[in-house]
């Protein structure tokens, strides 16, 4: 009762109202309570990938309409979105009646792949390069043009130089990501060889160094070494090398170099011999082209091919000889010396005339190691004295030529064998 109420049905409702007045009149009406249905409100999800895309929301149903949370307008019809995580939104809808209608709806934002693929390196025109991607479905190469393929997860590289690729990978929510790798070119080696002498004498040695690379393989033979090579080969030989760098890039060059082995010349010395002392004999060398005799006592020519030979005691003489290609070899031989020594003695006669016979006089003997050789006139005076052998008297005192006479001598000696021994006599001078 009361001249307002309140009404709340569900559905439209004819309603009917009484009124008496303050003379007792009564009366009544009708009135309708309209009820109108509210307005359904859809609304369009959307997925994204985080960071590389704008989701678009729609909503249908309604004449206006408000969002929350924030989107790029809380009041239109459309909206878009970039949200960094899965949201779920609300948009109520508002109808020419002004009924409001709700409904959610949500943005899935899907996580990027994380791609990886592995980086390789190759020698120059020696390799070929495998690049492997993982963390997607599908994936793209750029550029390509030095690669098997532009598409797949492995791909085949031969590049000439160093390159850089962008690996484009899509995974099965359409989501992209990307990333660098690379092939890295190393330079083949250029190898070198080089050798101290491009001859040798058989059981000499040769020196052979490479250079360019960081280790070497030297043919024939297959050594390895990292700084040279000493051999002694016994042939002719033509070596080559292959050099290989600190990449493990191998040379392709391949240098050479000609090594030429000479034989030893044979030498031999002829021959032994038996002398007694005092005695020459001839000694020869063959096979060289140059020689030399050790020791060089008791030799008339120590460089000759052909000899005088008188020593004193048993000798073995060493003969090297060297041939036209500087190689050198060596024989020896014995020259026995026997001391069968004889008399000591000094002419008795001499005739200092200067017509180059008789001119001198001095001491014979088969060994005499050292003595002394005096001349006395006949008043005792010395007049001459010599411990030289090829030293003899001419005859003359004081620079003067002495006038024909008989003189005395002595000599005082030791032999080769330290045996002494004395000489006395007389000696004439006629002139």
């Amino acid at each position: 009762m009361g001249s307002t109420v309140n009404a709340n049905p569900l559905v439209t409702t004819t309603y009917s109202v009484g009124g008496i007045n303050a003379n007792g009149c009564a009366n009544y009406t009708t009135t309708i309570v309209t009820v109108n249905a509210l307005p359904v409100i859809t609304a369009t999800s959307d997925t994204i990938c985080i960071g590389q895309q704008t989701a678009t929301l729609t909503a249908n149903g309604a004449i206006t309409y408000t969002w929350s949370p924030g989107l790029s307008s809380a009041s239109t019809t459309v909206v878009t979105g970039n949200p960094l995580t899965t949201t779920t939104y609300t948009v109520l809808g508002t109808d020419l009646n002004n009924c409001i209608g709700t409904i959610t709806t949500t943005i899935q934002v899907n996580p990027l792949p994380v791609i990886t693929a592995n980086s390789s390196s190759i020698c120059l025109g020696q390799q070929t390069a495998t690049l492997t991607a993982n963390g997607a479905s599908t994936y793209s190469w750029i550029p390509s043009a030095t690669l098997s393929s532009s598409v797949g997860a492995t791909v085949n590289g031969t590049p000439t130089v160093t390159t850089s690729y962008t690996l484009v990978g899509t995974d099965v929510n359409g989501c992209i990501d990307s990333k660098t790798t690379s092939i890295t070119i190393y330079p083949i080696p250029i190898a070198s060889l080089s050798i101290n002498t491009n001859t040798i004498c058989i059981g000499s040695p040769v020196i052979i160094t490479p250079s360019g690379a960081g280790s070497y393989l030297l043919m024939p033979g297959n050594l390895t070494s990292i700084l040279n090579y000493t051999l002694m080969p016994v042939a002719n030989t033509v070596y080559s090398v292959v050099g290989t760098s600190a990449n493990n890039c191998v040379s392709i060059n391949n240098p050479t170099v000609a090594l030429t082995v000479y034989a030893l010349p044979i030498i031999s010395a002829l021959s032994d011999a038996t002398l007694n002392i005092g005695q020459t004999t001839t000694i020869t060398a063959h096979g060289g082209s140059t020689y030399l005799w050790s020791p060089a006592d008791g030799l008339s020519c120590a460089t000759c091919a052909t000899i005088a030979a008188s020593p004193y005691v048993t000798t073995m003489y060493i003969v090297s000889g060297v041939d036209i290609h500087g190689c050198k070899n060596e024989d020896t031989l014995f020259v026995h010396v026997e001391y069968v020594c004889g008399d000591f003695f000094v002419p008795n006669v001499f005739s200092p005339n200067g017509d180059g016979l008789n001119d001198h006089i001095n001491v014979h003997g088969a060994c005499i190691s050292t003595f002394s050789f005096q001349v006395f006139n006949r008043w005792g005076e010395l007049v001459f004295e010599t411990t030289d052998l090829t030293n003899g008297w001419d005859g003359t005192y004081r620079g003067k030529p002495m006038d024909t006479g008989v003189f005395v001598y002595r000599v005082d000696g030791v032999t080769r064998t330290n045996t002494p021994f004395s000489v006395k006599g007389n000696i004439t001078l006629l002139r």
